[in-house]
């Protein structure tokens, strides 16, 4: 398993998502730490999206999971932080 990223632009919300994990090929499901809640903007993780006429996107395969969890352990401590539970405290999620 790897960790692919999407990324786009002008976007609209499809519908609710569903409350298993089905995603449907022309839906973008938002999917997010409950501590980066401020990140979303104007994104409501409860919908799925779709790209737009107006939308510019594209893709990338940011490598194996393990080492994407890696590379965050250490930005995390680049930042200054111990953990990503501190992270997390520190911006108002306890649920870590």
């Amino acid at each position: 398993m790897g960790l692919d990223i999407s990324y786009g632009s002008n976007i609209e919300k499809a519908g609710i998502k569903p409350n298993d994990d089905t995603v449907y090929d022309y839906e973008i499901a938002i999917w997010n730490e409950p501590c980066f809640e401020y990140q979303l903007g104007s994104l409501d993780r409860r919908y799925s999206y779709r790209w737009t006429s107006k939308s510019e996107h594209g893709s990338f395969r940011a490598g194996s999971y393990s080492g994407y969890n890696e590379w965050r352990r250490e930005l995390i401590k680049m930042v200054g932080y111990d953990s990503l539970g501190s992270v997390c405290a520190e911006f108002g999620d306890k649920s870590f």
